[in-house]
């Protein structure tokens, strides 16, 4: 589906395979897996308990649970672009002053389809309409509800 951004760029827009990139960032990040004790019962048997409310195991799921969204988020974002080619010349760094400003540790992503994904963020899709528009054509093409992804955010946030 072709559409034409506020900024007057034209973008064929492709149904990606959401299933796919959410399976492949699950894999990338492994299962973060609770701490256990051992205990020896009267009998002298020895048992095996997960502490499943350990703080420590619950960050670490927090922060796999974040990474894996964000890496889902970035391979969907590139699947349903995937035509869009970066104008020669383009770098994140004309944006770098002003990022460094609010993070000092902020640098652009590295490689080919980590300029990509700057470009998409900061030059493609900048407006908050066009970055709309994208993601309900993602939601709507891979039949999901919005409320739901309103939720998963929700969730993540707190």
């Amino acid at each position: 589906m072709k559409v034409t951004l506020s900024n007057g760029i034209e973008v064929n827009l492709r149904t990606p395979a959401t299933w796919k990139a959410w399976g492949m960032a699950e894999c990338r990040y492994p299962e973060v897996q609770p701490p256990v004790t051992t205990s020896t019962t009267v009998t002298g048997q020895e048992i095996s308990m997960s502490i499943d409310d350990d703080p420590g195991y619950l960050l670490a799921v927090k922060e796999r649970e974040k990474k894996v969204n964000s890496t889902a988020s970035e391979l969907i974002m590139l699947l349903a672009l995937k035509d869009v080619k970066v104008p020669d010349g383009w770098t994140p760094d004309v944006y770098a002053d002003e990022f460094m400003y609010v993070n000092p540790d902020w640098k652009p992503r590295e490689g080919a389809v980590g300029v990509k994904l700057d470009y998409i963020e900061y030059e493609l899709l900048a407006a908050p309409k066009d970055f709309a528009l994208v993601q309900s054509f993602i939601n709507e093409s891979t039949d999901v509800d919005q409320d739901e992804v309103d939720s998963i955010v929700k969730s993540f946030q707190s």
